[in-house]
């Protein structure tokens, strides 16, 4: 199991298999578990990362890596709707998905917007970002050069705590900038 249950008690389960090939990969496998239901395959894999399920179990949102070769450092955040079945495409980019460089998803209560994390040319999380499931887009909410190793969405995804790398903390209001 991956994480807390969520509000209805659906859970994620995310498995890692042994590489044939290579000794130090995986493959890995996520399962979305729901009460009274068998696990549903979501996500396979030579590779992932980071992984988050809406509070209401309705939404994932996942770093999606490239399979081992010439594009291993390609890697996506994608959202999939456990209703419907779809997968959504936030943003990729082409940055190694090494040392904890991930997009670290968060979702609001309602899980209808989704804070993430985008990186520099250096590979560095620099800049906070908000993604809205109505709308399907995107738009930064905070840029700072010191980075950002933590964020996160309160007051019902009205309000953005973010903490830099020289352990300032930041507070953003959504409607107001």
């Amino acid at each position: 199991i991956f994480n807390q249950p969520t509000n209805d008690g659906s859970v994620l389960l995310w498995n890692w298999y042994r590489h044939e090939s290579v000794d130090w990969a995986a493959r890995a496998g996520l399962s979305l578990w729901k009460p009274g239901q068998d696990p549903t395959p979501i996500y396979s894999a030579s590779g992932g990362g980071y992984v988050v399920i809406s509070p209401t179990g309705g939404r994932l949102a996942f770093d999606r890596v490239g399979e081992l070769g010439p594009n291993s450092s390609m890697r996506s955040l994608v959202v999939f709707d456990s209703q419907t079945g779809e997968e959504i495409e936030v943003i990729s980019t082409n940055v190694p998905f090494q040392d904890g460089k991930a997009y670290w998803p968060v979702w609001d209560v309602s899980g209808t917007k989704l804070l993430y994390r985008t990186f520099d040319g250096e590979s560095q999380p620099t800049t906070i970002s908000v993604w809205e499931f109505a709308s399907r887009t995107s738009r930064v909410i905070l840029t700072d050069q010191e980075g950002f190793p933590e964020a996160t969405l309160r007051a019902g995804g009205a309000v953005v705590w973010a903490v830099t790398t020289a352990n300032r903390l930041l507070r953003q209001e959504l409607s107001s900038g």
